[in-house]
């Protein structure tokens, strides 16, 4: 299992864990009880951003230039044709659905340079 996996397992059992102890421990004091809310619903949500945070920066190491992410993109003629038409915000829409991963500073540059 990786890093990432790890830390959001992790976090996400906090989170549960904190549920539990509100619902079922139910603590006497009120400040208590909605620090475990808010951390019961904040903890996953760090998980995931955690996560998805690392998937994007992973990709865009992999593809740091507009070169090599022009190797990836086997469509060039139809981004140029929706860049020419409808505009760049367009064709960067069209690039990111097909690659969700990539960074929108680099699919602009990439949609720009085509």
């Amino acid at each position: 299992m990786s890093r990432t996996t790890w830390i959001r397992a992790t976090l996400w059992c906090a989170g549960l864990a904190c549920y539990y102890v509100a619902f079922f421990r139910q603590p006497d004091s009120v400040a208590l009880l909605l620090a475990l809310f808010l951390l019961g619903a904040f903890l996953p949500g760090w998980a995931e951003g955690y996560a998805q945070r690392r998937r994007r920066s992973e990709w865009a190491a992999q593809f740091a230039s507009v070169g090599e992410l022009r190797l990836l993109v086997t469509d060039e003629a139809e981004l140029r044709r929706l860049r020419d038409e409808k505009g760049a915000l367009a064709a960067v829409r069209r690039l990111r659905r097909a690659h969700p991963l990539c960074p929108l500073p680099l699919a602009l540059e990439l949609v720009r340079s085509l």
